[in-house]
């Protein structure tokens, strides 16, 4: 029989819902924040056990036949534990389980011996349930939601010089304005496709949404000059994705503005 460590360790904490990822982020893994009950020694956290399982079928995100029971266990470097973060390589993902409008299911526990990292398959899958192992394992954590979403595509218009008044984020050099006064109006969308790791996606399946945007005019050393304030754009159902603002501030002449768009999508993407 297992004996217990009576100094176990308590489970990591994560957020009910994680801000969505964009699916094209996948390609460079998927990064997971955490948080330390402050009752644990750093010191005891050896290794950290993470599942991720697709809501809608209960498959887990991870390869199967590397990863049979859905866990996959990295060293506790004193990065992973200072940061309070891990990331999930992209090689170990089972692409097939990739998809837009799902929730996928985030549990994590620490582990205070060593021996699971790094190893794969049948090996794992003993190493996890041998009981003088689990016997030092945390409990997993409360179940974080997290959501894959297309790339984000926001087209403004404004009352600039120019046939075609599109205003593009980042721009190097300035606009000029036709008068004093800046009119934007702009609109949400996904178009175009996704690949990753060589499965291709089409954006315009993904039912995410605009949910809130802020405007702000900056000089050049980022002081805010006006701030529209959040503006909540789809409220009871509504799908509009669209953004409107006569920005009530005089821009003079011969001085460079800096004109910010910030906006937070319906899972809190941002």
């Amino acid at each position: 029989m297992a004996t217990v460590n009576e100094a176990r360790l308590f489970p990591p904490e994560v957020q009910p819902y994680f801000p969505a990822k964009t699916l094209s982020s996948v390609s460079s893994g998927i990064t997971i924040p955490f948080e330390i009950n402050a009752l644990n020694s750093l010191n005891d956290i050896k290794e950290i056990h993470v599942s991720v399982t697709r809501q809608t079928n209960y498959n887990s995100l991870f390869k199967n036949n590397s990863y049979p029971l859905g866990i996959y266990v990295f060293t506790a470097t004193q990065t992973i534990l200072t940061n309070k973060e891990f990331t999930i390589p992209a090689s170990i993902l089972n692409v097939s389980q990739l998809n837009f409008n799902e929730y996928y299911k985030v549990q994590v526990r620490f582990s205070k011996v060593t021996g699971g990292a790094g190893k794969t398959g049948t090996t794992l899958s003993q190493w996890l349930l041998d009981e003088a192992n689990m016997a030092e394992f945390s409990e997993w954590s409360s179940v974080g939601l997290m959501r894959f979403i297309a790339e984000p595509n926001i087209s403004m218009i404004g009352n600039i010089q120019g046939d075609t008044n599109v205003m593009i984020a980042g721009n190097t050099t300035a606009y000029e304005l036709e008068t004093h006064y800046l009119d934007m109006s702009g609109r949400y969308t996904k178009t175009g496709t996704t690949t990753v790791l060589n499965r291709v996606f089409n954006n315009a399946d993904d039912n995410e949404y605009l949910s809130t945007w802020k405007i702000e005019v900056k000089d050049m050393e980022d002081t805010v000059l006006i701030d529209s304030g959040i503006q909540r754009v789809n409220i009871r159902g509504s799908k509009m994705n669209e953004i409107l603002y006569n920005i009530p501030f005089y821009f003079q002449n011969n001085i460079t503005y800096q004109v910010v768009l910030s906006i937070t999508t319906s899972n809190l993407y941002e």
